[in-house]
């Protein structure tokens, strides 16, 4: 399976998967939250793909954002204004949003350009929710304008004035760049399909707002998809006297990768929450790799022991067998042959165990705990018997699902669930659980 830095962009009617994974995309205009799930399971296990490092985009739409004036340049200090900020700037208590901040530049005068970006905490949990059931969870949330203008700027242009509109899954976003920093921002929603005579009206009112508001522009660019760029250029033309260009380079999901590189414009609009039990599970997960490497190492220590051990042994055998008879040889060639055999199966044995507990430790939910781990084998047919604890009888239920669609498992079955006397009012259970391995 490949593992790499995956980049998944969610619209209102799509879920596009970036280049690591392939460039594919889901229709979910149609589909339930429960279908959307298993939509994404399908794609992920059709393409092999593992998502550990996992970006998610989303669209301009789904945020707001104020850009900000400030009459600092330490950063505590532009920490504390900001917040002071989005109290008044937003109707809604801190604890309903999901906030966070850029600073766009730091002036001379004392003073720093920021950009805020605040989003309802509800829909956003919501949609990871969704992406959850799937074994998708971001170590990042990004948005439309952050990610074209990474993309933009790698392009390293003159500096100037430019514009920028995406269009995009039924909205279209302006950017506006002045001198190489971002100065505004919109996402406006419009019917799919839209009329190109449309698309100009609406960008033509916005440019409008723009120069209202104080600032030039010298070029506009163009990109996205689903609509004839160049009638629309075509249209921009014949009523703007700035220059218009096409640039099919730029896109969301490019943009996305490009904003992991470290000197990127960052904003990150993952919950609090979210990213805590993120460093947690990376702490679980160093733990339990440490452990397995460890086993790992004690197991090819041993192999090297039982190598060493029984090849003195054959050694002295051979002195032996070579003095009491010649013709014995080819028993000895015989019995190498099977050391050989075991010390091979020793180390595949040590290899699959790793795999297997790794899997164990991602398909594992947090409500869940192993106390012991079986490893049975008779022929060709190798069985894991996992007995332990849970927060409820479902909790050992979605893991036994969850190991079927694991691609080291062939099938699985619970032996037993029981409630624990001591425990009836938390409903904490024992049970044994059986597995087949491919």
């Amino acid at each position: 399976m490949r593992k790499s830095k995956n980049t998944v962009y969610v619209t209102d009617n799509f879920i596009k998967f970036g280049p690591a994974a392939g460039l594919g995309e889901i229709n979910i205009s149609s589909l339930k939250k429960d279908e959307v799930a298993e939509a994404l399971k399908a794609f992920l296990k059709k393409n092999r793909i593992i998502c550990e490092h996992f970006i998610l985009g989303i669209p301009r739409t789904r945020v707001a954002i104020k850009y900000l004036t400030l009459p600092a340049r330490n950063d505590k200090e532009i920490n504390r204004m900001t917040e002071y900020e989005l109290n008044n700037l937003f109707p809604y208590k801190p604890e309903e949003l999901i906030y966070d901040y850029a600073v766009i530049n730091k002036q001379a005068d004392g003073y720093s350009q920021v950009m805020l970006v605040a989003a309802l905490k509800e829909p956003i949990l919501a949609g990871i929710s969704t992406l959850g059931l799937a074994g998708l969870v971001p170590e990042a949330i990004n948005i439309s304008t952050v990610s074209l203008f990474n993309q933009f700027r790698t392009q390293k242009r003159q500096p100037d004035n430019y514009l920028l509109i995406n269009l995009d899954d039924a909205f279209m976003e302006l950017l506006l760049v002045g001198e190489g920093r971002p100065v505004f921002s919109r996402g406006i929603r419009i019917k799919s399909p839209a009329e190109i005579k449309d698309l100009v009206k609406i960008a033509e009112e916005n440019i409008t707002i723009i120069k209202d508001k104080g600032d030039s522009i010298n070029a506009i660019i163009l990109s996205g998809k689903g609509y004839d760029l160049e009638d629309f250029a075509n249209g921009l033309k014949a009523i703007l006297p700035q220059k218009v260009e096409i640039d099919d380079s730029l896109s969301v999901l490019e943009g996305l990768a490009a904003g992991i590189n470290n000197s990127a414009f960052k904003i990150n609009l993952l919950p609090k929450e979210l990213n805590a039990r993120k460093i947690k599970n990376k702490r679980k997960r160093a733990i339990l790799l440490f452990l397995s490497l460890f086993l790992l190492n004690l197991s090819l220590c041993a192999n090297i022991v039982f190598q060493k051990i029984k090849a003195k042994e054959e050694y002295l055998y051979l002195i032996r067998a070579g003095i009491r008879e010649i013709a014995s040889q080819a028993s000895i060639l015989q019995e190498k042959k099977l050391k050989a055999q075991i010390v091979k199966n020793g180390i595949n044995s040590g290899r699959l165990t790793l795999g297997l507990l790794m899997e164990l430790y991602r398909l594992a939910p947090e409500e869940l705990s192993l106390n012991t781990l079986t490893i049975s084998r008779q022929k060709a047919l190798s069985t894991i018997t996992l007995s332990g604890q849970a927060r409820d009888s479902e909790s050992v239920l979605r893991f036994a699902n969850a190991l079927k669609e694991s691609a080291l498992i062939k099938s699985a079955d619970v032996d037993n669930i029981s409630q624990l006397n001591a425990a009836a009012q938390e409903r904490i259970v024992n049970f044994e659980l059986r597995a087949n391995l491919e």
